[in-house]
Parts: C-alpha cells; structure tokens; sequence
C-alpha cells in the first residue's frame, strides 16, 4: 500500500509554511520532475532553502526526503499504463522476454531518464560513453549487449574490423543510432584475486578510454564501473580505482567526466568509517525543530542574519548574536562595525580568487579538486557578485584545504553558515577537522547519509 502524496499535500495544503505551499505546488504540478531532484535542486527551483525541502517532508509523514522521493518515484511506476510498459520495452529489448531481475531493473532506470532527459539534451551534455566490453567486441550480456542494441547492427560491423583487443586497452567507434559521437570500447580485468595484475589492467582501462577521448576532442565522456559487473571486481576497490585515475587525468586535461553507478552498493564506504562519523553525528548533530525559521536560526547557531528573506529560510550567514536575556538579536559587544563593513565589502569570488594566489596553486587544479569545472570557475572568476551553490562553496574550500575557520569564512561571503542542525555540514565538519581532503572519499561519505554531493 502506497502513501498517495498528492492527496496528503491537498490535507495539509493550508497548515503549510509560504515555503512549504510553494514545494507542494511545484510537486504537485511536476512530480515526475520532482522525483528525480536532490533537496537542494528542489529547493532552488522553487525558491526554497535545501532544509525547508526536508522539513516538508517530515511534515506530510516521512523520515526524511529519500523516503519522499523514493515513494515519488514508485508514484510515477504505478501510473504508467501498460501500453508504456510494452513500448518501453521494445525499445530497449526488441523481442526478447523479461526474465532477469537485474535487465528489469536497468530498463526501468533507463526508462526514468528518458523521461526525465530528453535526448537532445543528452547530445549535448556527452560526446562520448564507453563500454564495458569483451575482448573481441562483438557484444554481450549486460552494458555491452544494451549499447549494442541501442546503436544498431551499424555498431557489430564496425566493430568486427577492429579485430578484437587485449585487457586494458581501449579502442573507439562511431555511436550510430546512439544519442551521442562516440562508443569508447575497453576490457576490464577479470578478477582473481588481485594477485594477477588487475589493479594495473583496470587503471589502464581508464587512462587509455580517457587519452581517446582526448585525441578526438571529446569535451563530456561517461564511464560505467568497469569490471564490477559479470568480471566479479570487488566495488568499493573499482570505485577507488576510478576516482584516482580520472582525477589524476583531470589534473592535467579540461575535460567533463561522468562516472554512472547504478548499483548503490558500488557506493559505500567501509563500515570503521560509517561508524565513526555516525558516532562523530550522534555527538554534533543538533536534531531540533523549531515552528519559527529565525528562532531556530538564532538557538543553534546563535546569530541571525543581517536581513531575513522575504521567501523562505536559508543557509545564510550570521554576523548578528542572540541574547537570551531580552530575547532580541544584538551585535556581539566586541563586533566593530567597520570590521563587519570590510567582510560584506570583500566577496565570494575575491576571496577565493586570493585564497588560490595565497595557496601558490594554478586555478585549473584547485577547480579540478573541487570537482568543479571550468565553465563554472569562469563564472565566479568574471563575476564578483556570483553566488555559487553551498556545495560548490564547500567544495572550493575543500580543495584549498582550509581549515573549520576558514572555511566558515570563505563560505559566509557567499551567504553561507555551518550548522550543527545540518547532517550535511557536521559531516563537513568531521572531514575537515581531521584534515581530510580526499573530495571522492568525502562524496563518498556525503552518499552514505543521503546528503547532497560536494562539487558542481
């Protein structure tokens, strides 16, 4: 028995916040877009704050926004009719019968981002994709046999002039009836072990699909977990293996990289450290619920801001202090005013742009240990007054490796604060304060509580 969402925000439609009226608005007019955005994409399409996106979740009966838009998404399973269904699945599979759980499973991730993306867009958004393949090209099961499929019998004939391939090396073709330039064909190792040279294979993998990628001018390329499938290579260490070797070629080389992870497996972190930061939340995390934004604003952090939005509650910054006495918000009595004039006056780009001269880095590599990419950097180099995505603020300071002041510096001049309310920021908190800067082991952790990814 599913929980009829759209019916539950019609109830509670007039108990709602102005915020809150505004979510329950947008999903209900789009919930086959809503269902497939983060709380912070959610937010800032309708003009909320990430947290109020979660607040309303809880409010309509859920544990948190994964559980709403997990029921979203079965939602939209539940209306397609059955013609869908079957039309769906010709496209994917011609012929052929349904009859693994796991075929199931990727046509109905497929289905949801052809829905979701249309192709046209993804034209533009990736120039090449590489396959997973067998060493002599000519398709197969999983990845491989779905992309063959997808780009027609034009991509088996190419292929069969290539005369087949050796473990880790990388060959590339046409894409064909592909919404993309180019298939990018490698062959990972299979594992046995780890004894037998895997590790090496599969990091050739990657440098050799990355260095066609780059000889064919490709911009955007989308990589699979290679070998994590069929060729039983343990997950967690596929994953570490990619990250490293692309953001060791990014370093170098301006290109987009996609890593496409439909097993959420594949996406772990090891349980010692699970468990320590679950400890570290458990100690930091401050779970409060306030009815008033700007009370709760002013208990957990004590401040509040300047000015309050007119829209919604935000993560803003906070030079003003509370006084439980009187109960109003005051300037600190060692505030100066033409200190608090100068922070206002030096904005988010300026200071980053000092913090990476003062660092002694090239731009491009702190906006590649970011994963930030260059368009973006481009934006907040050109504009002064360009405001990024807390994230992305976050993930600046990441890469410059600044500490907990520092960080909380940087980021307030794009409007930002640290809260002890915030899953997110204390799991933030966690890596900084132990000077880790591993931006990929930090997702990584950010992925395993259901929290927004740093970068942009």
């Amino acid at each position: 028995m599913h929980t009829d969402i759209l019916k539950l925000i019609a109830q509670k439609h007039s108990e709602f916040s102005k915020g809150q009226k505004l979510i329950g608005k947008y999903i209900t007019e789009h919930y086959e877009k809503a269902a497939f955005m983060t709380a912070s994409k959610l937010g800032s399409t309708v003009g909320v704050s990430e947290s109020t996106v979660v607040r309303f979740a809880t409010e309509i009966g859920f544990d948190g926004y994964p559980a709403l838009q997990r029921e979203l998404k079965e939602m939209i399973r539940n209306r397609l009719t059955s013609i869908q269904r079957i039309e769906v699945t010709n496209d994917i599979i011609g012929n052929q019968d349904v009859v693994s759980t796991v075929m199931q499973s990727d046509m109905e991730k497929i289905r949801l981002t052809m829905e979701e993306i249309d192709r046209d867009s993804f034209q533009a958004a990736v120039d090449a994709i590489v396959n997973a393949a067998k060493e002599s090209l000519l398709g197969g099961g999983g990845v491989d046999g779905c992309i063959h499929r997808a780009a027609g019998p034009e991509l088996l004939e190419e292929c069969r002039t290539l005369g087949g391939y050796r473990t880790g090396e990388a060959k590339i073709t046409a894409a064909y009836r592909l919404p993309c330039s180019y298939v990018i064909h490698t062959v990972g190792p299979v594992w046995r072990g780890g004894s037998f040279g895997e590790h090496e294979q599969l990091v050739s993998c990657y440098r050799s699909s990355l260095a066609l990628a780059k000889k064919y001018g490709c911009e955007t390329v989308a990589f699979p977990l290679i070998s994590s499938g069929a060729f039983g290579y343990p997950k967690e260490q596929a994953l570490r293996t990619a990250a490293d070797t692309i953001g060791e070629f990014l370093l170098e080389n301006d290109m987009t990289v996609y890593l496409v992870i439909f097993d959420r497996k594949a996406y772990q972190i090891s349980s010692s450290l699970f468990a320590d930061i679950t400890e570290y939340i458990d100690d930091h995390y401050a779970d409060t619920h306030s009815d008033s934004p700007w009370e709760r604003l002013c208990l957990e952090t004590g401040a509040v801001p300047l000015a309050r939005s007119a829209s919604d509650d935000g993560d803003i910054a906070l030079p003003y202090m509370y006084s439980e006495a009187d109960n109003e918000c005051t300037l600190p009595y060692s505030a100066a005013l033409d200190d608090l004039l100068t922070h206002l006056d030096t904005g988010f780009s300026e200071t980053l742009l000092n913090l990476i001269d003062r660092s002694g880095k090239k731009d491009s590599e702190i906006y590649k240990r970011a994963n930030v990419d260059r368009k973006l950097f481009s934006k907040i180099r050109s504009n002064p007054s360009y405001k990024p995505s807390k994230p992305t603020a976050i993930a600046f300071a990441i890469a410059l490796e600044l500490d907990l002041d520092e960080t909380r510096d940087l980021i307030s001049r794009a409007g930002y604060a640290l809260s002890s309310s915030s899953k997110f920021d204390v799991i933030i908190e966690y890596f900084i304060a132990r000077k880790k800067y591993d931006i990929f082991e930090i997702n990584e952790a950010l992925f395993a509580f259901d929290q927004s990814l740093l970068g942009a």
